[in-house]
């Protein structure tokens, strides 16, 4: 979910976002990790704005970057 930066979990500048239709996907610099929020259509930040994203933490799926396994 996007919010203001006192709340957010993470926050960092666009690399990208994809309009998926009913969703997008927001590609948030973190560090030297990239994070990707999925967010309702019509959120469509701009590339290098910063963006903060706050989630619920049973809602949060975490990827191994080499091999694309999730992580537990």
């Amino acid at each position: 979910t996007a919010c203001d930066e006192r709340d957010a979990v993470v926050s960092g500048p666009v690399e990208m976002v994809e309009q998926l239709g009913a969703d997008a996907l927001v590609h948030v610099a973190h560090g030297k990790n990239t994070v990707i929020a999925r967010v309702s259509h019509g959120t469509s930040p701009d590339v290098g704005s910063i963006f903060c994203v706050t989630a619920d933490p049973a809602r949060v799926f975490a990827f191994d970057a080499a091999s694309g396994a999730r992580l537990q």
